[in-house]
């Protein structure tokens, strides 16, 4: 039986993944990257698409060279174009999809009172927008398998900024808490369907990636140093610390194992308690 094994998990035969075709948006940098590597070392062969070229490519590379089976496209995930190419290239080599992990985003900060529609829709179009239109161009390759094999999952990276308001961040938190929404309706459509595909998401606390490095650049606007800012966010967590790419990796190599076939339409906190009530 075919299986993703935990992150770090000595894999002897790669074989058993050898058949699985992942999707990985946002691939160049940070989780994305992290994401592809975790499935590309278990013998999947990934997909990684991303707007930076350069980086993509080397992101691919280094997969390549630690013996795994990638390959880059660069998308813009706001193109219904990008998507249908990406989709028509996949059809050609490997006819369907395993998994799709949405991870590209984008976090813009700005005052409600000085933040047009149109800046805040661009957020939208992207952080919503993007994941729609690539499950909704995907879907045929992702319901394409037999009544005999597991479902197909798609994964969403959302946030814990879905769960409530974050100052300064509007037009990130509402669409965030679209995507979960999106995640938890697709998940239901197609259970009625009986389409074969999972849909689930992630809510990360505040990951050390280089998003967050961007928030605390903008936030020395109120003053604070990039220390102060850091402890902030810290002490938003009850365990003490910020989160780790791979604490994210993990959720995502769950949410996408058949073994969590009895999982969708979650929306799963990787948030180090924050999202446990008063602290």
């Amino acid at each position: 039986m075919r299986r993703f094994y935990a992150l770090g998990e000595n894999v002897n035969d790669n074989t058993v993944n050898s058949q699985k075709t992942v999707v990985v948006t946002g691939a160049a940098n940070g989780i994305g990257a992290a994401v592809a590597k975790a499935f590309s070392s278990q013998g999947a062969f990934v997909w990684l698409t991303d707007r930076d070229e350069d980086q993509g490519h080397a992101v691919t590379q280094s997969l390549a060279d630690d013996g795994g089976n990638a390959e880059f496209r660069q998308l813009d995930i706001t193109s219904e174009e990008g998507w249908i190419g990406l989709r028509d290239a996949i059809d050609a080599r490997d006819q369907r999809v395993d998994v799709l992990v949405n991870c590209a985003g984008r976090n813009d900060f700005g005052f409600i009172s000085d933040t047009p529609w149109s800046k805040f829709s661009q957020v939208m179009d992207v952080n919503l927008g993007g994941a729609y239109t690539g499950i909704q161009t995907l879907l045929p390759l992702l319901s394409k398998r037999s009544a005999e094999e597991p479902a197909a999952s798609v994964v969403n990276i959302s946030s814990m900024a879905a769960s409530g308001g974050v100052p300064f961040f509007s037009a990130y938190a509402a669409s965030k808490a679209a995507l979960t929404s999106l995640t938890q309706t697709a998940a239901l459509e197609f259970a009625r369907l009986q389409v074969p595909v999972r849909v689930n998401a992630i809510e990360p606390g505040t990951i050390d990636t280089d998003m967050f490095a961007e928030t605390q650049e903008l936030l020395s606007a109120f003053g604070k140093s990039k220390e102060e800012v850091v402890q902030l966010a810290t002490d938003r967590h009850p365990v003490g610390r910020l989160g780790l790419v791979d604490d994210v990796v993990y959720a995502v190599l769950y949410l996408a194992d058949e073994k969590a076939s009895f999982t969708t339409g979650l929306s799963l906190p990787v948030c180090g308690g924050r999202g446990a009530g008063e602290w």
